[in-house]
């Protein structure tokens, strides 16, 4: 028999017997619909709804206020004593009567939602704000861009904007001009913390030639004596109220000054300071925050608390008074979704916070929470 011949026949053979073998099934698993995930006093902390008897209920009830609660629970299928638990309520922005049902319409929206604190206290804040465009002629503004730092906008001059919550926020101005120049400032805004009413202004002034600038410091509220720390924005420092600076090179800078009164509060704000020979357009703003202590919301009107229950069994609420200044609760989106086990129309909502929950004097802290959750309504 040729070499040819027998090397054809045992490729033949090869293929015959890798045509006879049977394919391996492949196992696929779908990622779970609804979970939580987050750390729990820094432990990493995993549930997924179809593991571990892990279920999604979803349900809404009326409460004293007529308010609807939309609830969702994330537990084990028929526990006693459920164990690592999350529980989520959203209510809703307004009185329902029993009879119009618990209808979602622009409730559950994307966006920013404030804890729930005892007694209708306040959970947020009014802020005023006012923007200061380049003052020469050829700087004429064409639009306004306000970020409030807590994923919203805002699109004009002089805005009037309610933080959900208290913190403090990044607030970000942009201002386009006619002759296609733009400029940003961000400062930090402090709302309903310690120390919100404790805030700091910078005031320019050019020199009639040249590059020097005139910086006067306004403080509001605090306690006397303050200290001063200046950032020129050129590498230059100043410790004093008030600055004298002259600039080497006709630019537009951003200085920055950090007031500290006598009890250790701090107050930062930043000012986009233009010389006199600077051609381009500068952009400030001045803000006002309500001091007389946030909105009252004795309904809890669109609040959130985040029930935790541990692996001892004890249950934790987010209701309350201590909760952290950082704490936060967002609807990142949210999707009609299936009936529910009682055939009710459910909300499919994936969201982000982080917060304490409190049992008595006890209390955990849970960081990074992210989950998809369902809630019902009518």
């Amino acid at each position: 028999m040729r070499k040819s011949t027998i090397l054809y026949l045992i490729f033949f053979a090869i293929i015959l017997i890798a045509a006879c073998k049977k394919e391996t099934p492949v196992e696929i698993k779908e990622d779970p619909v609804f979970y939580f995930s987050g750390a729990v006093d820094g432990s990493p902390v995993k549930l997924n709804a179809g593991e571990n008897d892990y279920y999604m209920y979803s349900s809404y009830l009326l409460d004293t206020n007529s308010v609807y609660n939309f609830l969702a629970d994330l537990k084990q299928i028929n526990c006693t004593n459920c164990i690592n638990r999350i529980q989520v309520q959203i209510n809703d922005f307004r009185v329902s009567s029993p009879a119009a049902g618990a209808v979602i319409d622009t409730s559950l929206l994307a966006g920013y939602y404030p804890y729930q604190l005892p007694g209708g206290a306040p959970t947020s804040y009014n802020a005023y704000f006012t923007a200061t465009p380049s003052n020469d002629s050829s700087s004429v503004p064409s639009s306004y861009l306000w970020d409030f730092g807590d994923g919203t906008t805002s699109a004009i001059a002089n805005p009037a904007h309610v933080f959900s919550h208290s913190g403090i926020y990044t607030v970000c101005l942009t201002i386009s001009y006619l002759n296609s120049c733009t400029s940003t400032i961000c400062n930090p805004v402090k709302v309903g913390v310690a120390g919100a009413d404790f805030n700091a202004a910078i005031n320019a002034q050019s020199s009639p030639a040249g590059n020097t600038v005139s910086l006067t410091s306004t403080i509001t509220g605090g306690t006397a004596p303050f200290t001063y720390s200046w950032d020129m924005g050129d590498g230059n420092t100043f410790t004093t109220q008030n600055v004298t600076h002259t600039y080497l090179i006709a630019n537009n800078y951003k200085a920055c000054l950090q007031a500290t009164d006598a009890n250790g509060y701090i107050a930062n704000t930043c000012s986009n300071i233009s010389t006199q020979n600077f051609p381009g357009c500068s952009t400030n703003y001045n803000f006002m925050s309500d001091t007389t202590g946030g909105i009252p919301n004795p309904n809890a009107f669109s609040n959130v608390i985040i029930k935790w229950t541990d692996n001892s069994g004890l249950t934790y609420s987010s209701n309350n008074s201590s909760q952290p200044v950082d704490s936060y609760f967002q609807i990142v989106s949210s999707d009609s979704y299936l009936n529910n086990q009682n055939n009710e129309t459910t909300k499919k909502l994936h969201v982000k916070f982080k917060c304490k929950v409190f049992n008595g004097s006890n209390s955990h802290t849970i960081d990074n929470g992210e989950a998809v959750i369902a809630v019902a309504y009518k």
